[in-house]
């Protein structure tokens, strides 16, 4: 089995860190000034690059802040704790060094290596690799030969380098013990000594491979600020990764699902990262007098890597492939930014025959100003099967039966559906929730083959089922696979309270059975407000029902309302042309929705 290879890019100091004392803050949830949790600072002092002092250290050998007479010269006092620190400088030149943190239990505590010039090059910690025990391979620049099978690898681009490591500690006399226990449980291993040590074979994690990176394309639109990025979903995992194979992809004999399952388990235990840079530039503008000038304005441009699972169709084996925002072409691997946009740039990947990638793992945002790493598996052509589509078939129907069926055990009355029964505004909730995700443009461009769009959305939702376009966010702000907005879902809340629908926008909309439910209420209530005699020439055709109940949910009920009273028989004639353009979607899917499963 191949060595695991990642590159861990620092967070800088001002995102906030999901810590709070032995257990995880609340998502979204910054630490509190006073609470238990701490960020320490690097040192303040500088020696050499590394940040320490020669005569106080050895090459890839750590020199901690214990026994407690040292402890005050390498520890930063907080106002209810201490951060004793961990430092040592590596020499990479000769061969690799093998980095073993022990299982830190509920301590938090944070690992940053810095090349030789200072620049930080990976954040290992709590809130980055969690606090089991690891094993990191510390790699030189250039460096190719083999590893042992299950370590983390991190290259550093020049031969010299830094580590430190900051344990949080109450600063109480009976810590201190633990604290330098745990310290003492960190090591740093010459690969041949390692090999040796623990027995493990070298070479068998197989040849050292480069990583694979980002060759942009030659305009840029720039980069987007991560302060002018609104909410935890601005990158959309469904559709800022295209996948293109070559030769328009290889036929899938077996049932991939499986297949799709363990790939998402091979990324849940590592890292993509993703790097940071601090971008100063001159903005200008106008003062009180009407003046023209200038101010220096920073801001951090985040740029989100992408930690493939690929498979080898022929062997249904496993490895893995990064693509991060240096330029590179790797076997076979090309990838390319095709809209240059922070958190919510657009890549496109061509990857070889024979080989289909099952799931990625990429940095989304999460909460106000934080991050976090997903798993998700985007559409790609060999995981397009049938029983992929019929899995996610059976899922949306299934989610909103349940949700149909929960709104009756709570006894929640839907007067319009007296007209409709139930059977009409399910199947529209079910034609809704995939034709939220079929992009009109492409909708257009596929006239007359409307079923490969629909599958692609089946193949999402079949390969992600609860997580399925959790992480989707439209312009104007609709989120989830529902594509709810928050003035919407914030009114069907106040209106059918006895509904029970989860207050938090955000949750409630990647909630599917909870935002199923939350359709089912926005058709009764868009019925609701449908002029009587309109609604008695038409509750006998369920496309026509369905037609209003979509057009509604696109543009809004008083729009609709509006242009059927100016319109008479031809009542779409003064909606927008996108209402038009979904309708069009929505007529093509209806007709479609009985050989869905096919």
């Amino acid at each position: 089995m191949r060595g695991l290879y990642i590159v861990f890019l620092t967070l800088i100091v001002s995102l906030p860190i999901p810590w709070s004392g032995s257990s995880w803050a609340q998502e979204g949830e910054a630490i509190r000034p006073g609470t238990d949790a701490f960020l320490c600072a690097s040192p303040p002092v500088r020696v050499g690059g590394t940040g320490l002092s020669p005569e106080r250290t050895k090459e890839n050998v750590f020199f901690r802040g214990c026994p407690p007479g040292e402890a005050q010269s390498m520890s930063l006092a907080s106002e209810d704790g201490t951060c004793p620190i961990s430092q040592a400088r590596l020499d990479l030149s000769k061969e690799p060094v093998i980095l073993h943190i022990p299982d830190f239990g509920s301590r938090s505590y944070l690992a940053l290596l810095k090349d030789s010039h200072a620049n930080a090059i990976a954040s290992l910690g709590t809130a980055f690799t969690g606090n089991v025990a690891r094993d990191f391979a510390l790699v030189g620049p250039g460096w190719t030969g083999d590893l042992p099978a299950g370590l983390i690898v991190i290259e550093s681009p020049t031969e010299t380098a830094s580590i430190s490591v900051r344990l949080f500690s109450s600063g109480a006399a009976e810590d201190t013990g633990a604290v330098c226990a745990l310290q003492d449980g960190m090591s740093l291993t010459p690969l041949s000594l390692y090999a040796q040590l623990t027995g493990a074979p070298v070479g068998g994690g197989g040849p050292f491979v480069r990583i694979c990176g980002v060759a942009g394309p030659a305009e840029s639109n720039g980069e987007v600020a991560a302060d002018q990025v609104e909410t935890e979903d601005s990158l959309s995992v469904e559709n800022d990764i295209l996948l293109v194979p070559v030769a328009g992809g290889s036929a899938v004999d077996f049932d991939i699902s499986e297949d799709i399952q363990r790939g998402r388990e091979f990324l849940e235990d590592k890292v993509a990262g993703y790097s940071q840079v601090l971008e100063k530039k001159r903005v200008a503008f106008f003062d009180r007098k009407g003046r023209k000038k200038e101010r220096l304005v920073s801001r951090t441009i985040i740029r989100p890597y992408f930690l493939l699972a690929v498979e080898d169709l022929r062997e249904r084996r496993l490895r893995q492939v990064l693509i991060t925002d240096r330029g590179c072409v790797t076997e076979g691997f090309q990838v390319i930014r095709t809209r240059n946009n922070g958190v919510a740039s657009r890549f496109e990947v061509t990857y070889p025959e024979n080989m289909a990638i099952l799931a990625l793992r990429t940095t989304v945002h999460s909460g106000a100003g934080g991050f976090k790493e997903v798993v998700y598996t985007p559409y790609s052509p060999e995981i397009d099967t049938w029983q992929v589509r019929k899995a996610g078939l059976d899922y949306l129907v299934g989610q909103i039966r349940l949700a149909r069926s929960e709104l009756a055990a709570k006894k929640v009355r839907l007067a319009e559906f007296l007209q409709t029964g139930d059977i009409v505004p399910m199947e529209v909730s079910l034609v809704l929730s995939i034709i939220e995700h079929i992009d009109p443009g492409r909708f257009e461009h596929y006239q007359g083959n409307e079923t490969a769009l629909v599958h692609e959305v089946l193949t999402i939702v079949g390969a992600n089922t609860t997580e399925a376009y959790s992480y989707s966010k439209s312009p104007a702000g609709a989120r989830g696979l529902f594509q709810f907005v928050p003035d919407t879902y914030r009114r069907l809340t106040g209106r059918y309270r006895r509904a029970g629908l989860k207050k938090d926008f955000v949750s409630g909309c990647t909630d599917h059975v909870n935002a199923a439910k939350a359709s089912l209420l926005l058709f009764d209530s868009d019925l609701a407000s449908l002029p009587r005699k309109w609604w008695s020439a038409a509750r006998n055709d369920d496309r026509s029902v369905g037609m209003y109940l979509a057009a509604a949910y696109n543009c809004g009920p008083k729009r609709v309302e509006r242009s059927a009273r100016a319109c008479k028989n031809q009542w779409t004639c003064l909606l927008p042309e996108e209402t038009r353009v979904y309708l069009r979607k929505f007529d093509a899917v209806w007709n479609l929705r009985k050989t869905l499963d096919k």
